[in-house]
């Protein structure tokens, strides 16, 4: 096998939003950096840290983001057999992989490989590989076979690189001739992609590129909330997946949505909208309470704030919580204002509930 270098696309550079360093700001791992095995250009490692937060400043700083851009590739199929032992072309694949000079060379293990096979409609083969160092460090090998006859097959182009890539969330893509590897990172909607051409019999990594799907979500909630839009944020489907993955994030925009809505839920009582205030409070207290104690506003309202009180220090959202006074005032606002559309009976229980979890300090 040929090895080309990897190509750092140093005109795709772009400057992250606040939300995406919003959602960054927590991670506390360290992205380490080392050299391509072909040359001396080096690109980072990208790491998790414990708690889930994928670091991905380091990969974006270089990677351009992506809008739909995915939509026009077509898919290439997996292969799978259902018989391991008969599948011959998986066999044939490892077989030359195995006895290659270059991966001994580096010295990574190819005994515990990860290996995928993508077969096209033509009947093109392509293979990705995950392979360790003696420092378990990630590489990552993709490549082209062009078949000779039915169990015989030649490399036709191929890239390694040091990178890491999550195989069992990892796909192919292709549209005139451009080769995608899209891997989803673990515990997030966050993935990355990897542009190939090939050029002169080798397969050139040309472009990266990331899409997340529940940024775009956090990002755009976000903006409507800061704007003052509640009518249209209410509207927005919840796209996020994985929130936990973007902890502070989370957390940031549901206390932004609270102090929105009560901001919007003060103008609209102005002219007489009492129904609307209750909607712009519950909607906003809803999802604040559903996503740090698991519970909505009435369960929590009902069960004297068991949950609230049984949470630790040790749960998601813990650094972000409200203030108890800031809570307090706008929960004590939401049952004024449900005394005030005729439900007395609900809005004195609830009031006697809020002063009994939320004592004045002087007291």
């Amino acid at each position: 096998m040929n090895y080309n270098e990897l190509v750092r696309n140093d005109g795709d550079e772009i400057k992250l939003k606040t939300l995406y360093y919003r959602c960054l700001k927590l991670s506390v791992g360290l992205v380490t950096v080392s050299f391509i095995l072909t040359g001396c250009q080096s690109i980072p490692i990208i790491e998790k840290d414990e708690s889930n937060q994928v670091i991905q400043e380091e990969f974006t700083q270089n990677a351009v983001p992506l809008t739909n851009e995915l939509n026009d590739y077509d898919l290439i199929d997996e292969f799978f057999s259902e018989d391991e032992s008969d599948n011959k072309l998986e066999q044939v694949v490892i077989k030359d992989i195995k006895s290659d000079n270059a991966l001994k060379k580096y010295k990574l293990s190819v005994e515990n490989m990860d290996l995928k096979l993508f077969v096209s409609e033509t009947g093109d083969v392509y293979f990705l590989t995950l392979l360790m160092d003696k420092h378990e460090n990630p590489n990552t090998l993709f490549g082209k076979l062009k078949k000779i006859s039915d169990e015989k097959y030649v490399i036709e182009g191929e890239h390694l690189a040091r990178y890491q890539v999550n195989m069992p969330k990892t796909y192919l893509l292709e549209k005139d001739g451009v080769w995608v590897v899209v891997s989803q990172r673990p515990f997030s909607a966050f993935e990355e992609c990897y542009f190939f051409k090939m050029e002169d019999s080798k397969m050139n990594l040309f472009k990266r590129g990331w899409e997340d799907p529940s940024l775009l979500y956090f990002d755009t909630m976000t903006a409507l909330l800061e704007s003052g839009n509640i009518d249209e944020a209410m509207k927005l489907p919840d796209q996020s997946m994985y929130p936990m993955a973007y902890e502070e994030t989370l957390f940031e925009m549901a206390n932004l949505m609270i102090n929105t809505s009560e901001t919007k839920a003060i103008e609209v009582e102005k002219n007489n909208d009492v129904k609307c205030a209750i909607k712009y409070l519950e909607w906003s207290l809803n999802y604040y309470f559903q996503n740090h104690y698991g519970a909505d506003l009435i369960t929590m309202m009902k069960s004297n704030f068991t949950p609230f009180n049984e949470a630790t220090g040790e749960n998601f959202g813990a650094n972000y919580v409200l203030k108890e006074d800031q809570l307090k005032k706008v929960l004590l606002y939401y049952a004024n204002l449900l005394g005030k559309n005729g439900a007395e009976k609900d809005a004195n229980r609830y009031k006697e509930t809020i002063e009994r979890t939320f004592p004045n300090k002087n007291e």
